[in-house]
């Protein structure tokens, strides 16, 4: 490296290097919760444990009509209306000491109007939950999904697992998040398999969605704001809501540990506030046990696929609204093919904690709680848990390892050499081998030629195969409506670069499925390449460059630091079982790349539109004059224009590399390693450059992108005749 100083120490300042060595030491101790806690399954996963739900024996009428007797969370739980969940929020301790006791006395406003503003706050966010209201939407969500879906398929496996966690504790469902369709999926569920229905959190975009706010209010739905910044009393009522839920225990409380429906198809990094929230009763003694069950929802096919390709390049999503609605409803003429669920092993709090919350016992009620370092560290290793056991439980469609290889075809493959079916099929052959190696539940039920056939014609809107069997990527056009450059939430980008980057975004949608599988071994089979390139090849020296590597992404995958050392030792395995890694060397201390050279470049070429996206971002930030500041939509514009100049002079041909989300990570991940140095005037966030640090940092990723760079650089009109011509997609 042309850089002073290792690659990790690089990545690190003073405190992150402190943290990893925290990280470092917790580890073994997170193990043994781990072991304790969540014992692994007693087998592998199979697609038989996976039951159609909408293949019954009754009619869809019947079905929703049925008597109405489910299992119910916790055996002596006590029923509540709406008026008496509200009645006892206002008349809790917390509320009535943190009415009268702090805010009327601080803000000197009256006791009165802080009871009314409460009251009308809890109004806003409360949950009905009404039994006809609920058995129309599933009648109405029966006829929509057996038309667009060939399946809703559960693990049955799993809900007896669930079943037998239930009955004596507060249970909290924690599904991930890539579609609105996620929302009422887990009531649908439960109806089917009579376990009692989530109440579930809903940001409040859909209140103002006339009709539908109330709908999913009357179906368990609670609605709250998407931040409360310094308003004290919404955060308190809020509280105690989430909080009477969970110690009442009457229903399962549903939430999306991510916060957000992830656009990228990726694991978004666990927020922690809903969470910290929800098990407060367990810390103070209110509850003596909670059940956490990570929940994954699978898509073969996401609703909205187009929708979140435009939104990633800066296009502004339409606002929630009832017309809104109505005008989407053309997604019931396309075919979307399967959803699987599976609930994970369920997770005992209790059994997580151990003994962290015994000196908290006496506390009064009515006085905050304060967590305590220990208690942040074990909430924070249960929601990384939680979303690695997401990932742990998906099922991979064929299409997303498809997706893998037209996408590095399409990089790499000189313009008249087009992809066709007999080398998918091989390809995707190699491919799912070394995805089921890594642990993954791939959906192929019939012979792998006949499968993929099938995947490939429920995404005919993307990818077409010819009758001569060539396969080529739809060509999607600018979108119908006009789009006001004034409202891009990044650089304006010209009509000729939506048009492959579109396309060629959507198809990452769909790569990005399978990157939890790669992400760890494609760090170290780069590692190790510019390790050897180097000259070295040392173990010690591959660790620092993976470290550095994790680091850099630590924003982008779920790359908790107490597992950097186990999955760095599990990904060496995997690549030497694979071919990547040569295993045959006798010094266990030194690597070397193996025979499976193809494999090995596919997995480095995964990393290719982060380190583009990555350098750009140094780049730009390197540009900001000392002593100024630029916020971080001044940023990401001046990064989209840099990466689309790229773009049009071939020195790029990747267009993820263009997605917003991708380069909020990287700010954050410079911020985070100290090259950016992230300042807060006015209440207005603002970032300017560490020079010397970001320097460094700029360097390094320019080495590894260099090694990931295509040999076979294809200009971006030249990857536009790799696709066929489609008609204007409409947002």
């Amino acid at each position: 490296m042309s850089s002073n100083g290792s690659p990790s120490q690089i990545a690190e300042g003073t405190e992150q290097a402190e943290d990893r060595q925290k990280a470092a030491n917790a580890a073994p101790q997170l193990q043994d919760v781990l072991r304790h806690t969540c014992p692994s399954p007693a087998g592998p996963r199979v697609l038989s444990t996976f039951r159609n739900i909408l293949d019954r024996d009754s009619c869809d009428l019947v079905w929703v009509t049925k008597e109405w007797r489910p299992q119910q969370v916790t055996l002596h739980a006590r029923t509540r209306t709406t008026a008496k969940i509200r009645q006892d929020v206002i008349s809790s301790p917390k509320m009535q000491h943190t009415i009268e006791q702090q805010l009327s006395s601080q803000n000197e406003v009256p006791k009165e109007a802080l009871w009314r503003e409460l009251n009308d706050i809890l109004i806003e966010m409360g949950h009905t939950q009404t039994m006809p209201v609920v058995r129309w939407f599933g009648y109405v969500l029966s006829k929509i999904m057996r038309k667009i879906y060939s399946g809703v398929f559960v693990n049955e496996e799993s809900i007896a697992r669930l079943r037998a966690s239930i009955g004596n504790n507060p249970v909290i469902f924690m599904p991930s998040h890539r579609s609105y369709a996620d929302f009422l999926l887990m009531s649908y569920v439960c109806f089917h398999y009579n376990i009692m229905l989530p109440v579930i959190a809903a940001g409040m975009d859909f209140v103002s969605m006339w009709g539908v706010g109330r709908l999913l209010r009357d179906s368990g739905a609670f609605f709250i704001r998407r931040s409360f910044g310094n308003d004290k009393l919404y955060w308190a009522a809020f509280s105690e809501y989430v909080q009477t839920l969970i110690t009442a225990g009457e229903n399962p409380i549903e939430f999306f540990v991510e916060g957000t429906r992830s656009r990228t198809a990726k694991s978004l990094c666990p927020k922690l506030g809903l969470l910290s929230v929800a098990l407060e009763p367990y810390l103070t003694g209110q509850v003596s046990d909670i059940v956490v069950v990570p929940i994954n929802i699978s898509y073969d096919r996401t609703l909205e696929e187009t929708l979140y390709s435009y939104e990633l390049l800066g296009v502004p999503k339409p606002k929630e609204s009832t017309s809104g609605l109505f005008k989407a409803l053309n997604v019931l003429d396309e075919q979307y093919g399967r959803i699987h669920i599976d609930f994970t092993e369920p997770i005992s709090v209790n059994k997580f904690f151990g003994d962290l919350r015994s000196p908290k016992l006496m506390r009064p009620l009515h006085l905050p709680h304060q967590i305590t370092p220990d208690e942040s560290t074990r909430i924070i290793w249960l929601a990384n848990y939680v979303v690695r056991q997401q990932q742990k439980n998906a099922v991979i469609s064929l299409f997303s390892l498809a997706a893998v290889v037209i996408t590095h075809h399409v990089l790499t493959k000189p313009r008249n050499q087009l992809l066709n079916m007999h080398q998918l099929t091989r390809q995707v052959a190699s491919l799912k081998s070394a995805a089921e190696s890594f642990g993954a539940l791939i959906d192929c039920r019939d012979n792998l030629e006949v499968s993929l056939q099938n995947a490939l014609h429920i995404h005919k809107s993307l990818i077409v195969t010819s009758k001569d069997g060539q396969v080529q990527v739809k060509n999607v056009a600018a979108a119908q409506a006009p789009i006001d450059p004034a409202k891009m939430k990044g650089h304006s980008l010209q009509d000729k670069t939506l048009q492959v980057g579109v396309p060629m975004v959507m198809l990452q949608h769909y790569v990005n499925q399978t990157l939890h599988l790669f992400i760890c071994p494609a760090i170290v089979s780069l590692s190790v390449q510019q390790s050897i390139n180097q000259g070295s090849g040392m173990k010690d020296d591959v660790f620092a460059r993976y470290l550095f590597l994790r680091t850099l992404l630590s924003h982008e995958f779920i790359l908790h630091k107490a597992w950097e050392t186990m999955d760095f030792e599990q990904s060496i395995q995997q690549l030497q079982k694979l071919g990547v890694l040569d295993e045959s060397l006798h010094d266990s201390m030194k690597l070397s790349l193996g025979s499976n050279s193809h494999l090995h470049q596919i997995l480095c070429q995964l990393l290719l539109p982060f380190l583009a996206g990555y350098s750009s971002a140094c780049s730009t930030m390197l540009e900001v004059p000392a002593g100024k500041t630029v916020s971080l939509n001044e940023a990401l514009k001046s990064t989209q224009a840099r990466l689309e100049k790229l773009l049009l002079s071939a020195q790029l041909n990747h267009h993820y590399s263009l997605s917003l989300d991708l380069l909020t990570a990287a700010v954050n991940s410079l911020s985070s390693m100290g090259a950016v140095i992230k300042n807060k005037e006015n209440g207005k966030v603002l970032y300017s450059p560490n020079s010397n640090r970001l320097r460094q940092v700029t360097q390094i990723v320019g080495d590894f992108l260099q090694l990931v760079a295509p040999i076979c650089r294809k200009s971006q009109d030249e990857q536009a005749r790799l696709f066929i011509t489609q008609a204007k997609a409409r947002l």
